[in-house]
């Protein structure tokens, strides 16, 4: 059985502003958080690309966590 996450791909890495994301799988909760765990941003997307507009993050490490029905992945972020 493929990982529904195989196909997933980020960038740039760091980021600037803008994070693109694409081969997200259908009906993905993302979600952003704090080193701590603090929840910084969520988002629900059928769609298999999207952009997270980062601008007012500040600097540092970031965990993103890509969530469904079939299981989830969490990922290490940098932001310039």
């Amino acid at each position: 059985v493929e990982h529904p996450f195989n196909h997933l791909q980020m960038g740039p890495i760091p980021i600037d502003n803008e994070l693109f994301i694409k081969g997200i799988p259908e009906n993905t909760t993302i979600k952003i958080n704090d080193l701590k765990g603090e929840l910084l941003f969520i988002k629900h997307t059928t769609n298999q690309t999207t952009k997270i507009d980062l601008s007012r993050f500040d600097s540092g490490a970031y965990l993103i966590v890509f969530e469904t029905d079939k299981g989830k992945i969490v990922k290490k972020i940098i932001k310039n």
